[in-house]
């Protein structure tokens, strides 16, 4: 059943409105990631005075801990290597022939190079056979007074063609039509 507020006790006092900077989630964050800067906003949190200790040794514990160890990446760095140097000597060292030592098989011959003697015959090319190739179209130009496009003339009838100046049109001419043509002989509106 639902239950109805005690009309004895006081109204609860007024708290203000959390800021953004005291999110719980916020400062946690911030404990872990920038340590320093959590546990300021840990000690300006609605947070007890227990919780606040407590969070501010433990990131501060976690913090030391980053600073302490070493990067992974670094980890020779620390340690040097023994430097070895090297010395250049000025004089000319001259390579003595040495002798093999005595064994009792008998040695196995080195081959000697043979050296050619250049020709002076250039070598001969490989002969190669060409692709055949497809004949291409023949492409057909229209002359020069009709490679441009004449205006498309159209005449609903006759009259049109007359007052147009026109008449009569001839199989061909622009605006001609076989349905201007009455005869069929090729020459419309001849009347």
């Amino acid at each position: 059943m639902y239950q109805q507020p005690d009309p004895y006790r006081g109204q609860p006092s007024w708290a203000p409105p959390r800021r953004w900077w005291q999110h719980p989630a916020l400062i946690i964050t911030l404990l872990v990631l920038i340590p320093p800067a959590g546990m300021a906003l840990a000690w300006l949190s609605r947070w007890s005075g227990r919780t606040k200790i407590v969070v501010t040794v433990v990131s501060g514990l976690w913090f030391l801990a980053v600073l302490v160890s070493d990067d992974p990446k670094e980890k020779g760095a620390d340690d040097p290597k023994p430097a070895t140097t090297a010395t250049a000597s000025a004089t000319p060292t001259t390579a003595e022939p040495t002798t093999p030592p005595a064994t009792t098989e008998a040695p196995t011959p080195t081959p000697e190079p043979t050296t050619q003697a250049p020709t002076a015959e250039a070598p001969e090319p490989a002969h190669t056979t060409p692709k055949p190739v497809k004949p291409r179209p023949a492409q057909t130009t229209r002359p020069a007074e009709t490679a441009e496009p004449e205006p498309e003339v159209h005449y609903a009838n006759c009259t049109e063609v007359r007052d147009a100046g026109a008449a009569p049109i001839h199989r061909g001419d622009p605006g001609y039509s076989s349905r201007l043509d009455r005869d069929g002989d090729g020459v419309a509106c001849e009347r």
